[in-house]
């Protein structure tokens, strides 16, 4: 039965795409008031959302369906993804502020009482950022100690706990005593002099703390291209990263 019902839909896919949308409003409705019960939408909006994620299959997404579907699952099961993915692109589109032009927001990081939108908002961004440093497996560390140091957000065991080794003793003591609390008052160059005295240990390297500065101020613009893309969908700042880095740590140490 469900196999004949898939065949069914699958020939309404590429032959009669109008009758495959008017069977599957149902699950269209379903997944928007899903988004509406997790206050992601408003329900006075319901039925306007629902119109553009028609339009959308219409005008582009059942051709990507026609590409990209491989059988693999049921042709409802695929489409009900699609459905949520094109809801997730309405709210970006509707909030793309609260990540990309609102330094309000970002500024305000600590303030537990956000609403769904902006919490959702934060979540994804941090999601994005965590790839960006996932797209570093050589330097990650390196690069997760230094943008720690950028953003001033106190260092914890786990960061250090790999790099913690009889040779680097003295190392390790200095970046204890300074930057496992707040570092706020201290200065670029005392910071990641700290930072490049036990890189240069472990790497055998030379190194000055200005040029790890440089080098991961150059971490930081790669990282602001990648998040705002390319064509900008955002306006990320130094600045405004710094926050989320903040926001992105603070959630990685619960």
């Amino acid at each position: 039965m469900e196999t004949e019902k898939n065949e069914r839909e699958l020939q309404w896919l590429h032959h009669q795409p109008e009758r495959l949308i008017e069977t599957y409003q149902p699950v269209i409705e379903i997944i928007v008031t899903s988004f509406i019960k997790k206050g992601v939408f408003h329900h006075k909006d319901k039925m306007d959302h629902i119109q553009e994620i028609n339009l959308q299959l219409l005008e582009k997404k059942l051709g990507k369906i026609k590409e990209h579907f491989n059988h693999s699952v049921q042709l409802r099961t695929y489409f009900s993804k699609v459905v949520y993915n094109a809801c997730l692109e309405i709210f970006r589109k509707q909030h793309v502020s609260l990540v990309s032009e609102s330094d309000d927001f970002l500024s305000n990081t600590r303030d537990t009482n956000f609403d769904p939108h902006q919490q959702l908002a934060l979540k994804e961004e941090t999601i994005r950022l965590r790839g960006c440093l996932m797209a570093l497996p050589k330097l990650r560390l390196k690069a997760t100690l230094c943008l720690k140091a950028i953003a001033r957000v106190p260092f914890v065991n786990k960061d250090i706990e790999f790099l913690d080794t009889p040779k680097t003793v003295t190392e390790i003591a200095g970046i204890r005593n300074n930057l496992f609390s707040d570092y706020g008052d201290l200065l670029n160059k005392d910071i990641f002099d700290l930072l490049a005295a036990l890189f240069n240990k472990m790497e055998q390297k030379d190194m000055d703390g200005d040029s790890l500065r440089k080098w991961t101020n150059q971490l930081l613009d790669r990282f602001i291209f990648i998040l705002n893309g390319d064509p900008p969908h955002a306006a990320y700042s130094r600045e405004t990263l710094k926050t989320l880095l903040q926001y992105y740590f603070s959630e990685e140490n619960c």
